[in-house]
């Protein structure tokens, strides 16, 4: 089975250590589905940008998706009403 890279962003990484602990386990369940199949889940475009986001609840996982490297690139993971806001 073919698999993608996932790649987290260290600013991803300090806002998943922010959260609580039963949201952080989802959140990394959520990665572990996206390695296999990145479209799994609740993913959309979104829009004016070239990332997409994941729904985890309340929270949202923003992501890049390169198909010819193979690699997912995580680049926050936030509460929904901070997620969009720039």
């Amino acid at each position: 089975m073919s698999y993608f890279r996932v790649i987290i962003h260290k600013k991803a990484v300090k806002e998943l250590k922010h959260l609580p602990k039963d949201i952080q386990a989802r959140i990394i369940e959520a990665l572990k589905e996206m390695k296999y199949s990145p479209f799994s889940g609740d993913v959309r475009k979104i829009r004016g940008e070239e990332a997409y986001r994941r729904r985890i609840g309340d929270y949202r996982i923003e992501f890049i998706l390169d198909l010819e490297e193979r690699t997912i690139a995580i680049l926050r993971i936030s509460h929904r009403r901070k997620a969009y806001k720039k």
